[in-house]
C-alpha cells in the first residue's frame, strides 16, 4: 500500500506542476494577444480584468492554492489521489486546448 501512495504522490505532484506550467503559458500568451490587439477575451466573467498584469499572478496563485490544499486533504486517501488525478488530467486537457488555441491565435497575428 505505500508503494501505490508514493506512486500516486508522484503523479499528483508531477500533474499538479503541469497545470501550473500550463496557467503560466496560458497567462502570458492571453496578456500578450490582449495588449497587443491580437485577441480577446472569451469568457465573460473575467473579460473586464484579464488584461491587467496581476490577472496572471491572481489567476496562478489561486490555482497554486488550491492545489496546496487538495494535496493536504488527500494525505493517506488513496481512492481519492486516484480521482484527483484523473481530474487533474481534465484539467491539463483543457488548459492544454486553451494553450494551443491562444498560440494559433498569436501565430495567425503574426503571419
Amino acid at each position: 500500500m505505500e508503494i501505490v501512495s508514493r506512486t500516486q504522490n508522484k503523479r499528483f505532484i508531477l500533474l499538479a506542476l503541469a497545470l501550473i506550467i500550463l496557467e503560466v503559458a496560458d497567462g502570458i500568451l492571453t496578456t500578450y494577444l490582449l495588449t497587443s490587439g491580437l485577441g480577446y477575451e472569451g469568457w465573460p466573467v473575467v473579460a473586464p480584468v484579464a488584461g491587467y498584469w496581476w490577472f496572471g499572478l491572481a489567476k496562478l496563485g489561486i490555482t497554486a492554492s488550491v492545489l496546496l490544499i487538495l494535496k493536504r486533504r488527500l494525505q493517506g486517501q488513496e481512492r481519492n489521489y486516484r480521482l484527483a488525478n484523473k481530474a487533474l488530467v481534465a484539467l491539463i486537457v483543457i488548459f492544454s486546448l486553451i494553450v494551443a488555441w491562444n498560440s494559433f491565435v498569436l501565430l495567425m497575428g503574426i503571419l
